[in-house]
């Protein structure tokens, strides 16, 4: 069963016949707090191929931030970016049929419904912080940035396949998100040849400054480890604590 993880025919067949969201391994939620500045503020300065030389400079502010979400299923983890604050934001997988799913799901109406939801709830929140405020002409004041419902850049969906040539440029993207596709890889056949060709095109396509690749494995880090070049990456490894699921016991 494992195996076909790897396989296209079998994420085609599986999401022709399961098209509701689904999150492996955690969701948004329990991985956040790590795609802040405090986590990705510095990075190797890859395209010099030196290991110690580290980037002190500031990361990308979420708005200019170039995403790219590896392998991204039918996951809601873009739409979690979006909404905070994350402007540029590029979804692959190698299944067209779910990148056609997400492409017809994140529709002109989807943002417009955002748009609106949005707004209404910060005339809820202004009500619940002045419940007293009545509105009339003479304590109606004009809107600050503060105020303005921000505008979505619409999101990219992309049929490709990680371990070949993706049709982007180099140095295209200053975070690669990875959550599970890296697991899948491993799991098909010639896995190791395959593994290493996603990876160098995954270093082409980042920033040298800045670039960072996140990547969330159910792997122990000895097995991971050895699949990054060292004159490449710099690996910095996080434990993720595992999502508590109802009547598991805890710690099991």
């Amino acid at each position: 069963m494992a195996q076909q993880y790897g396989e296209v025919v079998y994420w085609n067949d599986r999401y022709s016949n399961e098209k509701e969201p689904f999150e492996w391994y955690v969701g948004y939620d329990g991985i956040k707090h790590f795609l802040t500045a405090k986590y990705l503020m510095s990075s190797v300065d890859a395209k010099n191929q030196s290991p110690n030389k580290v980037i002190k400079g500031p990361f990308q502010s979420t708005k200019d931030c170039r995403v790219l979400i590896a392998g991204c299923g039918n996951s809601q983890v873009g739409e979690s970016l979006l909404c905070d604050g994350f402007g540029k934001i590029t979804n692959v997988d190698f299944s067209s049929i779910v990148i056609e799913q997400m492409r017809k799901l994140y529709s002109d109406e989807w943002y417009s419904e955002l748009h609106t939801r949005l707004r209404s709830e910060q005339k809820l929140d202004e009500v619940e912080t002045n419940p007293t405020q009545i509105a009339t002409k003479k304590n109606v004041r004009s809107p600050t940035k503060k105020d303005e419902i921000p505008t979505f850049e619409k999101m990219h969906f992309e049929c490709t396949d990680l371990t070949n040539e993706m049709n982007f440029r180099d140095e295209s993207f200053d975070m690669i998100f990875c959550k599970g596709a890296l697991d899948a890889v491993l799991c098909g056949t010639n896995a190791s040849k395959r593994v290493q060709c996603m990876l160098n095109e995954c270093h082409r396509i980042l920033d040298s400054k800045h670039g960072v690749m996140v990547i969330i494995s159910y792997g122990e880090p000895n097995s991971r480890l050895n699949l990054f070049e060292k004159n490449q990456w710099e690996v910095k490894i996080k434990t993720v604590p595992k999502p508590y699921v109802p009547g598991e016991k805890m710690g099991g």
